[in-house]
């Protein structure tokens, strides 16, 4: 529901249709997810920095805090499956 009401609040709906779909597909990964220990933890803090970033309405800061936020998300659903975290440098 986080995600989806940042989502929304950008009144791009056809953008919103598009990552609700790959939302959808995305379940088993958010399984694994969701076991990871300590994540949960980390992904609150991170949440609350990105809540901050949108009541402040800085939405550069908030775009890089979305960006990493998923990119911490996806290294550690990597990580836990076996595979290479990304390397990719965000800007």
């Amino acid at each position: 529901i986080f995600h989806f009401t940042i989502y929304h609040a950008s009144d791009r709906p056809i953008l919103v249709q598009i990552i609700a779909s790959l939302w959808d597909r995305s379940g088993a990964y958010r399984r694994v997810y969701t076991y990871l220990p300590d994540r949960s933890v980390q992904a609150l803090a991170e949440h609350e920095a990105i809540f901050a970033a949108c009541k402040a309405r800085d939405a550069a800061t908030a775009g890089r805090l979305v960006r990493e936020n998923v990119r911490r998300t996806t290294d550690a659903i990597r990580s836990k499956l076996g595979g290479k975290e990304s390397d990719e440098t965000l800007s």
